[in-house]
Order: C-alpha cells, then structure tokens, then sequence
C-alpha cells in the first residue's frame, strides 16, 4: 500500500487506478496469493503469514479509500492479455515470469480467468512448478525449454487459439525451433503491453 501510494502520488491527478495482481482476484479481492507468498517463487516454500495476510484482502476498497478515485483489480495475465490482443478470434496471452499466467481473450472480449495448471504435460507439477523462474534457475536451458515447448503445444491442444502471444521477460528465452505446429500462430509481445492494457481496463471497466 506504500509503495501504491508513492507512485500514485507522482501523478497530478488520479481518475482511475488499474492494478494486475499476480494472483487470484475476484471483485476487486484477493482470493489467493500464489507465488507472491513463496519466498523464492514457485516451487518453493510458501510464507503461511505472507499467504494469509492477502487471502480476502480488499486490494480495490483499500486502494480506493487510499487514493480517492476509483480502482479496478484483475489478475495480471489478463491485464496483458487486454494488452496483447488485436480483438479478433481466440486469443490466449502466455506470460513467462516469475510463475506462467494466462488470459484468454475473444473476439476483443475478456473472458473469465482461468489457471492451466492441469495441461497433461507434468501431471505432478503445477505448470508455474514446471517452469517458472525457480524451475528455469534450477534446470539446465534444454530441459526447461523443453518442458516450456511441451506445455505450449498442451495449451494449443486444449484452448485452440488463433493467436498466442507470449510476454513476460522469460518469453525471449523460448526457441521456436520445435513449433512448427503451432509456430506460424505465436507471437512474441514486449513491453508496453502491461500498460496498453490497463488503458484498455480503464476503458471496459
């Protein structure tokens, strides 16, 4: 909350805040965490006092009251994927970080956030385990562009989008060398998508 505060207040004047929450969000609340409650990111130890501390926080309300104009929460995967999307077809928005997030667009519509851990890729990893920044750290480059490629193909399989667009700082670490099959449909997205998207929240919400 400090630190919202202090980069709100570099602004002149505030109308609308929008924030992408990296975790799950409902309404303006936290529902969970996630990775912001592991102390060195997936598939490490969670921090039960951090977790418990954000789970059904009233992150919109309290930013709101904080800052006197209106704010709009949503998972930050979406955020990027409002960002990301050219408004025509299925479009799946993949960001490669810390964890791995999605947003589903279609048709220029947001469409209800939902988490892919269950891709049959690593049935005994959840898919931020399997290469999120821990996994990346920890495993040799080919493994973890190998796993990265296998979840890929997965999400086109149960998804079937017309475009994917891949962002997030881990995103220029993927080779496109295997994808055929999806390759000429996938898309890398730089920065400013986080912000192009906000822009388009402020706009629908």
């Amino acid at each position: 909350m400090r630190q919202i505060g202090a980069l709100a207040r570099k602004f002149n004047e505030n109308e609308k805040v929008i924030i992408g929450f990296p975790g799950q969000v409902d309404q303006g609340v936290i529902l969970s965490p996630d990775n912001l409650a592991r102390r060195d990111g997936p598939g490490s130890d969670r921090v039960k006092e951090i977790h418990e501390q954000w789970v059904n926080f009233p992150l919109a309300d309290e930013v709101a009251s904080l800052l006197g104009c209106a704010v709009v929460v949503l998972n930050d995967a979406d955020v990027a994927a409002l960002g990301a999307s050219e408004g025509r077809g299925v479009e799946l928005t993949v960001t490669l970080g810390t964890g791995i997030g999605t947003g589903l667009v279609i048709d220029g519509v947001l469409q209800p956030h939902r988490e892919y851990d269950n891709v049959p890729s690593f049935p005994n990893l959840t898919v931020d385990e399997a290469v999120g920044e821990h996994a990346r750290k920890t495993l040799v480059h080919e493994e973890w562009q190998e796993r990265l490629l296998s979840i890929i193909v997965d999400l086109h399989q149960e998804v079937e989008w017309d475009q994917c667009f891949l962002t997030g700082g881990n995103a220029r670490r993927l080779s496109r060398d295997r994808l055929q099959e999806v390759d000429q449909s996938l898309w890398v997205v730089g920065e400013p998508v986080g912000i192009t998207g906000a822009a388009r929240v402020a706009e629908l919400f």
